[in-house]
């Protein structure tokens, strides 16, 4: 199973929403999760900063906005969930 991250920054309200609509839903099922605060990391800062939240699969990025059917499809793109 391919491990989901969310990119994320504390007091982000986008980021906010795309945890709940995460979390809500079933679009986890067995999933791992882990958040990242990209605040902490440079690198991360200069990649994301203008575009989180975001959701990491494997090489696979699904920027904000997203819902349940683009994470969905997200999914389906790796046989091993």
């Amino acid at each position: 199973m391919k491990p989901i991250s969310l990119l994320m920054t504390t007091g982000c309200s986008l980021c906010d929403d795309a945890l709940d609509l995460i979390l809500d839903s079933k679009i986890l099922a067995g999933c791992s999760l882990e958040l990242v605060d990209i605040s902490t990391n440079d690198a991360l800062i200069e990649s994301y900063g203008d575009s989180i939240p975001v959701v990491l699969c494997g090489d696979i990025e699904l920027r904000w906005p997203f819902n349940e059917k683009d994470f969905l499809q997200l999914r389906e793109k790796f046989t091993d969930f």
